[in-house]
């Protein structure tokens, strides 16, 4: 399980043998200890701090800061605490009848629970420890301890019904350790928002809210991997500078996001990106053929729009596809700009001609 935290420096099986031989000796030494013990003892919570000596073996094997380790280390102890306490707890029901059935009882409390963990560190804790920062490390740390702490105190709690002080240490404990949680929830609400706007700032156009070129960089890179095969579609702007020049930066954005919006409404099942100033990029899953009639019909029906008391002044296009007009994003976006530039020529010798 430490495998999916942490690098390790050694191969598998020396970390295995070196774990292994800990065990042993853990278990000699505790079997050896045991029986001159208190009877009133907590065997579990004994277990689990001697298996604070795996820390040693452990810290050796993997490359990892202690307090990492530790942390890792407190959460798998903790809910293999509560799944014991569990099984003991649920076979207290079955104590009437015979020892086999609370044998199996308590061996599938232990299953089940094993399985609820694995669930957990796959599917949540793994993504906590990654996206966490050093302040909230510091945070789980210590709450991490005070749920060891207060496992322990619970557990003796249920054990020593006349310790009224241990029934006491176990409220205070729980309580602080809630307060904890809650804050840490928090911190991590405030990382995830901060990641979600440095997503935004990454990905996405500030004047027309489409993706941007690093998204359209991402989304190519993905769709390669999955080997599909795809069209890019490069646009520009007819006379956008036009547009400047004459009503103003302020009209020229609002042009530009009228034209994004109607577009990615015309085309709603493709992707659609402005890459740099009036020029924008379109993915699109269809056939190299099919693409370009609907660009063309968009081409007809967007000259239809008014903007600013006048009708839109179009846009050129030049459309290539995956993997037949070649391999490199480079190559592909350069071919697309190339056949819209022609496009666009021929608009501009059919004006001068006209």
């Amino acid at each position: 399980m430490v495998d999916l935290f942490f690098e390790r420096k050694m191969a598998k099986w020396k970390v295995t043998l070196v774990c292994l031989v800990v065990g042993v000796v853990l278990l000699t030494v505790s079997f050896l200890l045991i029986p001159d013990m208190s009877e009133n003892i907590n065997l579990a919570g004994c277990y689990i701090l001697l298996g604070v000596i795996f820390l040693i073996p452990l810290g050796l094997c993997y490359k990892v800061s202690i307090k990492k380790l530790i942390l890792v280390s407190l959460i798998v102890w903790i809910y293999i605490s509560l799944g014991l306490f569990l099984g003991i707890f649920v076979s207290f029901f079955f104590n009437d009848y015979h020892v086999l059935i609370t044998f199996i009882v308590q061996t599938s409390c232990h299953v089940l629970y094993l399985i609820l963990f694995r669930k957990f560190i796959y599917n949540i804790f793994i993504r906590i420890f990654e996206e966490m920062d050093s302040q909230v490390e510091l945070k789980f740390l210590i709450t991490s301890f005070i749920t060891y702490a207060t496992l322990i105190a619970g557990s003796y709690a249920l054990i020593f019904n006349d310790y009224d002080w241990i029934k006491l240490c176990f409220v205070v404990l729980f309580g602080v350790d809630v307060s904890m949680y809650f804050s840490i929830i928090i911190n991590l609400i405030d990382v995830t928002q901060s990641r979600k706007t440095m997503r935004t700032m990454v990905y996405i156009d500030g004047i027309t809210k489409l993706p941007n070129r690093n998204a359209f960089i991402a989304d190519f890179n993905e769709k390669v991997e999955k080997n599909d095969k795809f069209c890019i579609v490069f646009i520009d702007l007819d006379r956008f500078k036009s547009i400047n020049d004459e009503h103003g930066h302020n009209a020229g954005n609002r042009y530009l996001k009228f034209f994004a919006d109607y577009v990615k409404e015309y085309f709603p099942e493709d992707f659609f990106y402005r890459i740099y100033g009036d020029e924008f990029l379109l993915l699109s899953n269809d056939e190299k053929f099919e693409i370009e009639q609907k660009m063309k019909h968009c081409q007809k029906a967007i000259k239809k729009e008014k903007f600013l008391n006048g009708m839109f002044l179009g846009f050129s296009f030049g459309t290539v596809s995956y993997p037949d007009d070649g391999v490199s994003r480079e190559e592909l976006v350069m071919k697309a700009d190339q056949k819209m530039y022609s496009e666009k020529q021929g608009k501009t010798e059919n004006r001068i001609f006209d």
